[in-house]
């Protein structure tokens, strides 16, 4: 998995785009404890998701792009003072049950 795009959309919200890459055999599911957590350039936590369990539908050997919204009130900090430009996105999380 990889975040590659954060932007804000017209009510504050921070929207994240990742891909996730499928390199086996078996169609990926789901992701057990999907975190994704954006930091400023002097490492302050600016937004946090998470996610127990998080649906996805990656068939084998192929990769897809998924977007998940983080609501303006989940921020730490106010959007005039969060720069995505600068900001580092980490995401992780657990494959699960691999349907073959």
């Amino acid at each position: 998995m990889k975040a590659y795009s954060a932007s804000f959309d017209s009510k504050g919200n921070i929207t994240v785009k990742f891909i996730i890459a499928n390199n086996s055999y078996g169609k990926l599911e789901n992701i057990q404890n999907l975190k994704v957590t954006i930091k400023d350039s002097k490492k302050n936590t600016i937004a946090s998701y998470k996610k127990n369990s998080y649906a996805v539908n990656v068939k084998s050997y192929s990769d897809k792009s998924y977007t998940i919204t983080i609501p303006k009130s989940a921020l730490k900090k106010s959007k005039s003072k969060i720069d995505l430009r600068t900001s580092k996105i980490t995401i992780t999380g657990k494959t699960a049950n691999a349907s073959l």
